[in-house]
């Protein structure tokens, strides 16, 4: 078993890893596990023992279950790992204390009670469970494993606890798989407790006698225990029946509420299809008006078309001779603006010669001023004389 010391040293150890709310994941878990330096197969092992849930996750128990033979097998207390996980260890994994019968017959009752199960099962179920066997047993061995009997088996929402232990109570040779007997059992078990039953109680398992053996005798407890079969075989097939009742019923109103809603879909869609119908006849009649409104537009189109045509041309001639009147006007504009820097030189050439006219002009008068006052002091001078 796991000590509480040892349960809150491994706690510890899991919430060090970061948990997330699924657990620690597989790829983590292996990590840490391969530091104990175990062989792999026997790492394996482990995580087969302490995976319960199959999900890749280890949560906080299951964590404590292979740190549990971990560190058992780390410090030699045990050399060999078993076949299932015992209840017992699950239990104190959880914190929780094993249940001890009060005696050795109530102890040994497992195997009789998993038998007395597995007569119990109706026929009507047993077919029921025999389907659901062989869509598991795909390749028709016969038997299947844990891991697919238990996906099949949380679907009921039962407590891991429960599960393993009705687990426990049909492999009675832990060889980790269910043949189609065994399965029926487990199911009828989990059924059973579902339906708010002790998988212990008397309409599971006939009552464990406390009587002296002077009081009964074999044979009265052997026919007691055959009686009290019998009567718990027709509980349950009433049960069954009631049960197959409630969900004929309950079929029966979803069936009736489907027809309902068929019928409200049926009167919704002839509606709609009235109201189609009556749409497209609309829009017929408007396709038709479009149609003939085009025709009539076609000659229109066309003369004016032509007209257009026409247009263009008298454009592109107009564009043709507005290049040409445009292309003389700046050759009239060009000529104009040569002849207007002609008639500037010239004008700027006669200034010039005009100002040297002048110049000559006012020179030679100067010459002339200056010979005349020459020959008016030559004439003066020969007066004097």
């Amino acid at each position: 078993l796991i000590t509480p010391a040892e349960r809150m040293k491994y706690q510890s150890i899991y919430k060090a890893q970061r948990p997330t709310d699924f657990g620690i994941q597989a790829e983590a878990a292996k990590n840490l596990f391969l530091k104990s330096k175990l062989p792999n197969d026997q790492l394996a092992q482990i995580w087969n023992l302490a995976d319960i849930r199959r999900c890749g996750y280890l949560n906080e128990s299951e964590f404590i279950i292979a740190m549990h033979y971990i560190a058992k097998l780390m410090d030699k207390s045990m050399t060999e790992l078993p076949a299932v996980l015992p209840q017992s260890v699950y239990l104190s994994a959880l914190g929780q204390q094993s249940v001890s019968s009060p005696s050795s017959r109530r102890a040994s009752s497992i195997t009789s009670t998993t038998s007395n199960v597995e007569q119990l099962v109706p026929l009507q179920d047993k077919a029921r469970y025999e389907s659901y066997f062989n869509k598991l047993d795909r390749q028709g061995r016969g038997i299947i494993q844990r891991s697919d009997a238990f996906e099949l088996f949380k679907r009921s929402k039962l407590p891991d606890t429960e599960l393993v232990h009705i687990w426990n109570m049909v492999d009675r040779d832990g060889k980790q798989t269910l043949n189609s007997t065994q399965f029926a059992a487990a199911m009828h078990l989990i059924h059973s407790k579902l339906s708010g039953q002790s998988i212990m109680s008397p309409t599971i398992s006939p009552p464990v006698m406390t009587a002296s053996p002077q009081m009964i005798s074999q044979e009265d407890n052997q026919e007691l225990a055959e009686e009290t079969n019998k009567v718990n075989l027709l509980q349950n097939q009433i049960e069954t029946t009631k049960k197959a009742t409630r969900d004929l019923q309950a079929q029966k109103s979803r069936i009736e509420q489907s027809l309902s809603a068929l019928k409200e879909k049926n009167t919704d869609l002839r509606h709609q299809q009235e109201e189609l119908q009556s749409k497209n006849e609309s829009e017929t009649m408007q396709l038709q008006q479009l149609k003939e409104t085009l025709s009539n537009e076609s000659h229109t189109w066309e003369r004016v078309k032509a007209e257009f045509e026409s247009a263009e041309k008298n454009l592109e001639s107009l564009k043709k001779q507005k290049g040409e009147v445009q292309n003389e006007l700046k050759q009239g504009q060009n000529e104009n603006e040569r002849l207007r820097r002609s008639v500037h030189n010239i004008q700027m050439e006669t200034l010039r010669f005009t100002k040297q006219l002048d110049e000559l002009q006012e020179k030679h008068k100067r010459k002339q001023e200056r010979a005349a006052a020459k020959k008016a002091a030559l004439e003066k001078a020969e007066t004097e004389r």
